[in-house]
């Protein structure tokens, strides 16, 4: 059954199936990239939720201090990263400006690094005038 194949051999089974094969075959590896979507969805809904509980109990002085403090080691876990380490990941920077934690990350990674000739970083927003 396709349901119990590892990945790989789903990939093995490209060069020789027919297009019914084929299809199933996609069709599975979309249903596991799809479960994977859903869990890492929820994973983010979770902490936002309990962050958001958390930042509504504050003052606002209290919640921009905080949020600074979050982005500042935040942004430092993120330029620890090399910039492909980051790409794989789908992580960015934080926002200086951004006080709505809620946003999401931009996803096409225009501007959100500079990478060096050598592909590594440093980690640095570009365009910040």
């Amino acid at each position: 059954s396709l349901e119990n194949s590892t990945n790989d051999e789903l990939y093995k089974m490209v060069a020789n199936a027919d297009a019914k094969t084929l299809s199933e075959v996609a069709f599975e590896i979309d249903k596991r990239a799809g479960k994977l979507k859903f869990e890492a969805k929820e994973a983010k809904r979770g902490l936002k939720t309990e962050i958001r509980k958390k930042l509504d109990a504050m003052s606002i002085a209290d919640k921009e201090a905080f949020m600074r403090e979050f982005r500042n080691g935040y942004n430092a876990q993120v330029g620890a990263l090399s910039v492909a380490e980051a790409k794989k990941l789908d992580i960015e920077l934080k926002d200086d400006d951004d006080d709505d934690f809620h946003k999401k990350f931009k996803h096409d990674f225009k501007g959100g690094f500079i990478k060096d000739k050598d592909g590594k970083g440093p980690h640095m927003p570009q365009g910040k005038e």
